[in-house]
C-alpha cells in the first residue's frame, strides 16, 4: 500500500478572526469577560506605540480599564514572563491581551500560565516541571506575518542565564482568540516583512519533515509553501499594498495550522542559540539552514511529498530544490554563512551544545552530533 500509517491528531481551540478591520471585533470579543474586568496588555517596548495601533486598541477597550505592560523584548525572557504575571495579579486583571509579533504573544501566553503556576519558568520551559490545566485567558492580535504563535499553545521563552531560547506547548495555553488583521502590518519596513515572512516559509517547509507529519498539516505548509514563494517578493516591493499583507498574512496563519500537528525540528532547535546569542531575527535564524535541513531529511521523505515541493519550486531534482529554496531565501536577507551572523568555526562545539534536544527528537531522520555540525 502506498500510504504511510500516521496518528492523526490535530488540535485547535482558537477561533481565528481573519481580515482587514478585524481589529474592531475586540470589544465584542473580550466582553464575555466582564464590561469592568480589568484587561492586561502585553506588548513591546516601543513599536506599537509609535505605529498608533497601541492607541487604537486601548480605545476599543477603554484606557481606563487596561494595565499595559509594554516591556517585552524582541527575545522575551522568563524574567518577562514573571514580571507580567506579577503585575497581572497586583492589578487583579481577567484576561491577558498579547499586542504586536511573536515575541509579545508568546510572552503573554507565558505569563497566563504563571499566574497559576509556582516557581521558575526557566524549569517548565526546560521541562524539569509540567503545567497544569489552569492558565489565564489570552486573546492574540498578531502584528507580523510570520509567526504562527496566534493560534497555538506554543511559545518561545530565552532563559538568559544560560543564553539559550526554549519552545514548549502547554495545553492550557491556547488563546481563546486571534485577530489577524492585515492592516496592522502595513507598519512593517522591508526587513522586518521579510524576515518575518520567512518565518512562515520555515515553519511550513520544517513540517514536511517532522515525525509528526500528516496529511491535514502537509495540506496546510503546501498551501503556505506556494502563496510565500509568490507573495513575499511582491509584499517586500509594495509595503503598503493592502492586498499583499492579506495573502502573507493568510499564509503565516495556514502555516501556524500545520504546526499544531507536526511542531517543529532541527532548523528550529538549531536556531535559538544563534538568535539568544547574536540576536539574529528568529525569521532569519531559522531560514539560515533549511535549505540544509531539506537536504539532509530527503532521503527520508515519501515521493508524494518531493512531488508536490518540486512543482512548487518548479524544479525536477533535489538538488535542484535545495538550490532553488537557498536562493530565495538568500534573495530576502537571510544570512548566508556563521560569519554573516558574527560566528566562526570556532564557535560550533558550543551551538552544537545548545540546539535544542526537543526539536531534534521530532526530526523525521534521526540526527547525530556530526549531523549537527555539518548542517
Amino acid at each position: 500500500m502506498g500510504m504511510k500509517d500516521f496518528n492523526w491528531v490535530y488540535p485547535h481551540r482558537a477561533m481565528a478572526h481573519f481580515g482587514p478591520g478585524s481589529l474592531n471585533k475586540l470589544p465584542e470579543l473580550a466582553a464575555p469577560y466582564g464590561k469592568d474586568t480589568r484587561i492586561m496588555l502585553v506588548t513591546g517596548r516601543s513599536a506599537m506605540r509609535s505605529t498608533g495601533i497601541l492607541d487604537r486598541v486601548l480605545d476599543l477597550l477603554g484606557a481606563d480599564r487596561v494595565v499595559v505592560f509594554d516591556r517585552v523584548s524582541p527575545n522575551p525572557t522568563t524574567g518577562e514572563a514573571h514580571q507580567a504575571a506579577a503585575l497581572y495579579k497586583q492589578e487583579r486583571c481577567g484576561l491577558f491581551v498579547g499586542l504586536g509579533g511573536g515575541s509579545a504573544l508568546d510572552a503573554a501566553k507565558a505569563a497566563a500560565l504563571m499566574v497559576h503556576h509556582q516557581g521558575d519558568l526557566a524549569d517548565y520551559m526546560l521541562q524539569k516541571k509540567n503545567f497544569g490545566p489552569r492558565a489565564e485567558p489570552v486573546i492574540t492580535i498578531n502584528t507580523t506575518a510570520g509567526t504562527g504563535t496566534e493560534v497555538n499553545a506554543a511559545f518561545v521563552i530565552t532563559i538568559p542565564e544560560i543564553e539559550n531560547k526554549y519552545a514548549l506547548s502547554a495545553p492550557a495555553a491556547w488563546p481563546a482568540h486571534a485577530i489577524v488583521d492585515p492592516e496592522l502590518c502595513l507598519h512593517l519596513p522591508a526587513d522586518q516583512t521579510a524576515s518575518t515572512g520567512l518565518d512562515a516559509l520555515s515553519h511550513a517547509c520544517e513540517s514536511l519533515w517532522c515525525k509528526r507529519s500528516q496529511p491535514a498539516g502537509d495540506a496546510h505548509c503546501f498551501e503556505a509553501i506556494r502563496v510565500i514563494l509568490e507573495w513575499l517578493p511582491r509584499t517586500v516591493d509594495a509595503l503598503d499594498d493592502l492586498e499583499c499583507r492579506a495573502r502573507m498574512s493568510y499564509a503565516a496563519l495556514t502555516a501556524g495550522f500545520a504546526l499544531l500537528s507536526t511542531g517543529t525540528a532541527v532548523a528550529h532547535g538549531m536556531s535559538y542559540p544563534i538568535t539568544a546569542r547574536r540576536g539574529t531575527p528568529h525569521g532569519f535564524a531559522c531560514t539560515f539552514v533549511i535549505p540544509q535541513a531539506l537536504e539532509f531529511n530527503m532521503p527520508v521523505l515519501d515521493g508524494e511529498k518531493k512531488a508536490r515541493l518540486f512543482e512548487l519550486l518548479k524544479v525536477s531534482s533535489e538538488h535542484a530544490a535545495v538550490e532553488v529554496l537557498q536562493q530565495f531565501i538568500e534573495a530576502h536577507g537571510a544570512p548566508r554563512s556563521l560569519a554573516d551572523i558574527g560566528l566562526g568555526a570556532d564557535d560550533l562545539p558550543a551551538l552544537v551544545d545548545a540546539t535544542n534536544p526537543f526539536n531534534c527528537a521530532n526530526n523525521l531522520r534521526p540526527i547525530t552530533r556530526q549531523d549537527l555540525v555539518s548542517l
